[in-house]
């Protein structure tokens, strides 16, 4: 399963052309969709934007352009950091902010080939070690459902555990990628 391959060994499956950029990111959308009503990783699961992002990989390695390091490796991205036309929630229950520029991880990521797959969920406004919201519900830890993954960084977390994308991007100011880590 290519969803259990090292995120460098999914890019070279990309570049290889084992697989296209397309069909990759379409796996990890279908893993993210499916686990979505058990693990409430996500706030938001961008099908349409990956799966574009994802082609404009494919046409680059079909032109025989260098896709970069990251090429076609669908990440989750805490919905916390700022990504172009796609509402930042911050976890929160009356904040919307749709960015009209990327946060500049963001930028390089996106520069490097990866492919946002989704919006990562968080406890409210990354202030919280459970991942408990009040508004988008619970995240669940993939490894025991019934219990948290911690937090604030919880559905980057899940996400990258339970390999619905083949990394995340979490933040940490207080614990909240330790505390998950740990759990």
């Amino acid at each position: 399963m290519i969803h259990r391959r090292s995120l460098l060994d999914q890019a070279a499956a990309v570049r290889s052309g084992e697989v296209t950029a397309v069909d990759l990111a379409a796996h990890h959308l279908h893993r993210s969709i499916a686990a979505q009503p058990v693990f409430n990783a996500y706030v938001t699961i961008d099908q349409a934007g990956a799966l574009a992002a994802a082609e404009a990989i494919d046409h680059r390695i079909a032109a025989g352009e260098d896709p970069g390091p990251l090429a076609g490796v669908p990440l989750a991205l805490k919905d916390l950091i700022d990504q172009a036309g796609l509402t930042t929630t911050a976890g929160s229950g009356f904040y919307r902010s749709v960015p009209t520029r990327a946060a500049t991880v963001v930028d390089r990521l996106e520069s490097a080939g990866a492919v946002i797959v989704g919006r990562a969920g968080l406890h409210e406004f990354a202030f919280g070690f459970s991942s408990d919201n009040h508004w988008f519900g619970p995240i669940r830890n993939p490894w025991d459902p019934d219990t948290s993954p911690g937090g604030s960084s919880g559905g980057s977390a899940v996400a990258a555990a339970a390999a619905l994308a083949a990394a995340a991007i979490g933040t940490d100011t207080g614990g909240s990628i330790r505390v998950p880590a740990a759990l």
